[in-house]
């Protein structure tokens, strides 16, 4: 896990050697332990190192191919190293560190770019400058796990940039222009990372399952190309659907088989939900190593599951640390988060991964997360209202037409577990489209906080992708929130959290044949009936206690924001007073002025509104005031 940089620049320019170096050591969070810098004329690779695999200097980087012909800087892990190594050196290669970095360029090497990314299973992103064919490659995992950016010139011959974090090309001097479409996109409707764009005008990311190639000559002409296939008929050639459960947990274990592959102490987010307790279960049966586990208390029952973790970590033998942050760790740590995500927020949850971020890295240097399930297989409460409207349309686990008085049943049952009328779902059913209501109510709501100069961006806006994969109305609910916006915001929220405190967080779920396999499952067996995740329940029906394999109270990363901001009015007033407000010209003073005096009365809970009007106040003040100063707690 590291940070990766460079520079291209036009025949005849070589690279500064200075600004190279300021980009890399603007990341110094994320690779610590060692540096490396490589300048070849026109072509500059920097890289920080947070050493997991081979700590000794062997494995800095840029690592070099035998005849020099090739050097890469790498992001993120390469889990299958082992066993494509040994087909490597069967090929005759030659390698001068045990780290699955050198793996990654031999790869090239052998199989070219088209031909190693299929290989490839990990996390990753990374740059390889090719000297002799006079091109740069950039790649990114299928998932969108490690993150790229890249910022080109208007003009063709002029030069490209590259690096891990936006802070390091602001470093370089491109100027933080704010992109206001990205803005409205985030008000309205509180989404990002779910095109090329971001937060940042004129500055892009390498989509999730891409890889682009460069030609030093002509640096700043760029094509995005994908290498990954995620749809369900691509799947459905490649894996075993006549034991589902069986194929889903071979994949799961082999997943966090491979993910347990590390030189320093593995460690677990443990929240006490069935996703991450299947990872407990799963790593302390494989390892062989005493497995720490972390999470965070909080006082208030509608949020806190201490026992559930509890009950986990004693069921498993963890060494099990917890962490209670308050409003007063709100306060003084909500100006560092937000300069660490390098954008603003939507909701307080990505605040308590923070929290517990920085517990795990006094213990551990690699935290296995539980993040993914929800989204491939349907475990958000609003994953039901598309399931019914599949159930009413295919057929069941068993080949049946499912009739309207059935999905009526099911619809009260729903409706009892989550607390909404049956009408809805029942609706849902029928033919009306899902939440479509409830956003466009929210987007209404939002659009009455801006300015008249903010609605005229909504015209830029990057429509939804309608023609999501899939075979249900369900299958391509998730399929949007796999390859659309929903995840890749919460994987954007943990590499930030986690490399602020040079913390390597892994996913086990996010193993791509895992995700390629539940492309091609049924909708049956990701919701059935009021059970949610229903394969991976089923898959952890004799492996962990009942209780946490039949729990229904979806938290994830649950944090008591409503409470605390109230208990931190004067920190909420300073940073939202008018004057503030006004200069961004953004917003309505007024408007903003009523979510406080509401929400501070008690009379609404406006907490997750002041939340995003906070965390974009903020960013507007590191990056855009600030020009994406270093992260301040490191």
């Amino acid at each position: 896990m590291c940070g990766l940089c460079g520079i291209v620049q036009p025949s005849g320019r070589p690279v500064d050697r200075n600004r190279l170096e300021q980009m890399r050591d603007s990341m110094r969070h994320r690779g610590p332990d060692d540096k490396g810098l490589r300048i070849d004329g026109q072509v500059g690779l920097g890289h920080r190192r947070l050493s997991i695999i081979d700590l000794t200097e062997a494995g800095r980087q840029p690592l070099a191919n035998e005849d020099g012909r090739l050097h890469l800087v790498f992001n993120g892990e390469l889990y299958n190293y082992v066993e494509l190594g040994a087909e490597l050196r069967q090929a005759g290669h030659r390698f001068a560190s045990q780290t699955d970095s050198e793996i990654v360029l031999h790869a090239i090497e052998e199989w070219g770019i088209e031909g190693a990314l299929p290989r490839f299973v990990g996390m990753f992103a990374f740059a390889v400058a090719d000297h002799n064919a006079r091109q740069l490659l950039l790649a990114r995992d299928p998932l969108g796990i490690k993150p790229l950016y890249y910022k080109t010139s208007e003009s063709p011959e002029g030069e490209f940039l590259f690096a891990s974090e936006l802070r390091a090309l602001l470093r370089a001097g491109v100027e933080a222009t704010p992109s206001l479409p990205a803005i409205y996109d985030f008000l309205s409707l509180e989404r990002f990372d779910h095109d090329d764009t971001t937060f940042f005008s004129g500055i892009h990311q390498l989509q999730p399952g891409h890889f682009l190639r460069i030609e030093f000559d002509t640096p700043s002409r760029v094509q995005q190309m994908p290498y990954w296939d995620p749809r369900p008929e691509s799947a459905r050639a490649r894996y075993d659907y006549n034991q589902p459960v069986e194929t889903f947990t071979h994949l799961f274990d082999d997943s966090v088989r491979l993910q347990l592959r590390s030189d320093v102490p593995v460690g677990v987010f443990l929240s006490g939900g069935l996703d991450s307790s299947a990872i407990v279960e799963a790593a302390t049966r494989q390892s062989t190593q005493s497995l720490q586990s972390f999470s965070v208390n909080f006082d208030d029952d509608g949020f806190d599951e201490t026992a559930f973790a509890s009950q986990v970590a004693d069921t498993f033998g963890t060494q099990h640390h917890r962490l209670a942050p308050d409003a007063g760790v709100l306060r003084q740590e909500l100006a560092s988060f937000v300069e660490a995500q390098e954008t603003p927020t939507n909701g307080p949850g990505p605040f308590s991964e923070w929290c517990v971020a920085q517990l795990a890295a006094q213990h551990v240097k690699v935290a296995l997360s539980g993040q993914g399930p929800d989204e491939m297989l349907g475990g958000y409460h609003l994953y039901f209202l598309p399931y019914l409207h599949a159930r009413l349309r295919h057929r069941d686990e068993e080949g049946r037409r499912v009739g309207i008085g059935r999905v009526a049943g099911e619809a009260r049952r729903i409706g009892a577990l989550t607390g909404r009328s049956p009408a809805i779902y029942l609706a849902a059913a029928i033919g009306a489209r899902g939440d479509g209501l409830r956003r466009r109510l929210k987007q209404t709501r939002a659009r009455r906080l801006m300015q008249p100069e903010l609605l005229n961006y909504a015209a830029e806006v990057t429509p939804v992708q309608q023609d999501w994969p899939g075979d249900t109305a369900l299958d391509r609910a998730l399929a949007e929130a796999l390859l659309g916006w929903g995840l890749r915001r919460l994987l954007h929220y943990t590499d930030r959290s986690t490399m602020a405190v040079s913390l390597e967080a892994r996913v086990p779920f996010l193993d791509h044949r895992l995700v390629e396999f539940c492309f091609g499952l049924p909708y049956h067996t990701k919701i059935r009936e009021d059970r949610s995740k229903w394969i991976l329940r089923e898959a952890m029906s004799d492996r962990l206690p009942a209780q946490i394999v039949e729990r229904r109270d979806k938290k994830g990363f649950p944090t008591p924001v409503g409470r605390w901001l109230r208990e931190s009015e004067d920190f909420v007033r300073d940073h939202l007073a008018p004057s503030m407000v006004g200069r961004r010209g953004l917003l309505r003073e007024a408007m903003v002025a009523r979510l406080q005096r509401e929400h501070f009365a008690g009379d609404r809970d406006h907490g997750w509104a002041l939340w995003r009007l906070l965390n974009l106040e903020l960013w507007y003040q590191a990056f855009v005031d600030g020009s994406g100063s270093p992260i301040s707690a490191v």
